[in-house]
């Protein structure tokens, strides 16, 4: 079970808008539940917690806004994970460093970055 704030958020590419609540999610993941979107501004989320975009080959839009203990090995992993189809990346407020940047080359759908 896992607590929500006001600051976390998806939508998927069936959804017409934000899922706040996560429990909800249960009702309506499966299979065909895809997220293409996550808003995850100022929680306690880490490098290693960036492992689970494993599979998440989907996602459009990604608001790491303030959580600062996004550093580099956690870029590097959502870069590997949503090369294809992530447009718009918020890492503003992280610890990712200019070095760390190099990782968004692999992100071949880019178009907005906020840094």
């Amino acid at each position: 079970h896992h607590s929500m704030t006001k600051e976390q958020a998806v939508v998927s590419t069936q959804s017409t808008g934000w899922i706040r609540d996560y429990n909800a999610l249960s009702s309506c993941y499966g299979a065909t539940f895809k997220v293409a979107g996550i808003e995850a501004i100022g929680i306690d989320i880490t490098s290693g917690g960036c492992q689970h975009f494993d599979g998440l080959k989907h996602v459009q839009y990604l608001s790491l806004k303030n959580c600062v203990n996004i550093d580099d090995t956690g870029l590097r992993i959502i870069c590997r994970n949503c090369w294809e189809t992530l447009e718009f990346l918020d890492i503003s407020g992280t610890s990712v460093s200019i070095r760390g940047l190099e990782s968004l080359i692999l992100l071949s759908s880019l178009k907005s970055l906020k840094y």
